[in-house]
């Protein structure tokens, strides 16, 4: 039996288990990755009860074992495997919005990989790179040089 937790934010009231979601399902997410609780616990730099914990309150919540445990590896039930693909798509979209929003309140970002010869990645591209980095300060570079099948790899962080 499992007891509901209230709380209340911002005038509105959730159940705590909802304001917690997604780091429970990331934890069920790795615990089936990793067939393991240990291993899970590891992964996600949190205690093994921690991650017990968190596996009991998703299946208290759903009211289903999602979870098959053995001596030494678990596996995911039907229910389990269901929940599964689900929690995949929720932390991707719990993602992609993570990024969409960053990008709105901090303008693009990311890495770009170039590949250049010597000639034009010494001598023009740089300039490219300086415009470029002055119009999205948070794209950082990572700049490979080829020449008669040499690679030289040159990273950097604030552009060339």
């Amino acid at each position: 039996m499992c007891a509901l937790k209230f709380e209340k934010f911002k005038g509105v009231i959730f159940l705590k288990e909802v304001i917690n979601l997604d780091h429970r399902l990331l934890t069920f997410v790795t615990v089936a990755e990793e067939k393991s609780f240990t291993r899970a616990a590891t992964v996600l730099h949190i205690t093994q009860p921690a991650v017990t914990q968190h596996i009991q309150n998703l299946e208290c919540e759903f009211n289903v074992s999602l979870l098959e445990r053995g001596k030494r590896s678990v596996s995911l039930t039907q229910a389990g495997k269901l929940a599964f693909h689900q929690a995949k798509q929720i932390l991707a979209h719990y993602k992609e919005t993570k990024r969409l929003l960053d990008e709105l309140l901090y303008g693009d970002s990311g890495s770009i990989v170039i590949s250049a010869s010597f000639t034009f990645g010494e001598y023009i591209l740089p300039y490219v790179l300086r415009r470029f980095q002055k119009l999205y300060p948070q794209i950082t570079f990572m700049v490979n040089f080829t020449g008669k099948g040499i690679g030289n790899q040159r990273s950097s962080r604030k552009g060339p």
